[in-house]
């Protein structure tokens, strides 16, 4: 039986294959793209997984842009903290994460939308990194890091106008050393992929 999509299908429906698929050949439109069956997201060594579990790696695409290439990944997640009152299981879903290969080693850095709750915590216990020079970022965004001068100095303004560009209600980046992982917890769209794939192909032109 021939497949009819170029990539794993595995546990999705027909209509999360199809809506996947049109991101595909949407993509191919701008990007150079490719289904990379040999990439894995190192999903556990990130720890805004904590609460996760990885139900498949799903589909992965690579994309290469004449500079540094990053990756859009479609993994099954299971989320044991989402799940529903009428089922003990977590609930399972299908959700877009952009991967970067940075050239350098940035500590351990969590960049999020920034929430009411969050302003509340601050004023009882501050740890949130802010950048004085950038009140309209630090105003928008939670920043967190187990090295507060080397976020500053790798985090610069050109790294912020970036983050302040995506189309997202809501994100999360969470950056490993020199892995940086993007996306905000919901299921694959086409808006949000390509939110995801504008800021990564931007972000690997500008730290080229």
């Amino acid at each position: 039986m021939t497949v009819p999509f170029p990539f794993s299908t595995f546990d999705m429906s027909i209509d999360e294959a199809q809506r996947l698929f049109d991101i595909y050949t949407r993509l191919k439109v701008t990007y150079s793209v490719e289904v990379d069956h040999e990439f894995n997201l190192p999903f556990a060594s990130f720890e805004i997984f904590r609460s996760n579990g990885l139900n498949d790696k799903g589909s992965v695409f690579k994309i290469n842009n004449g500079h540094r290439p990053f990756f859009l990944c479609f993994p099954d997640i299971q989320d044991w903290l989402r799940n529903s009152r009428y089922s003990p299981g977590p609930s399972v879903e299908f959700q877009p994460w952009g991967y970067y290969k940075l050239k350098e080693d940035y500590g351990h850095i969590l960049i999020r939308t920034e929430t009411f709750l969050d302003k509340i915590h601050e004023l009882i216990n501050p740890i949130e990194l802010d950048f004085e020079d950038d009140k309209a970022f630090s105003r928008h965004f939670f920043v967190v890091t187990n090295d507060k001068l080397k976020a500053q100095l790798k985090i610069t303004n050109t790294f912020r106008e970036l983050i302040k560009q995506i189309s997202l209600n809501e994100i999360i980046i969470e950056i490993k050393r020199d892995e940086l992982l993007i996306g905000d917890k919901k299921v694959i769209s086409e808006d949000r992929v390509f939110a995801l794939s504008e800021f990564l192909n931007n972000l690997s032109k500008a730290l080229y």
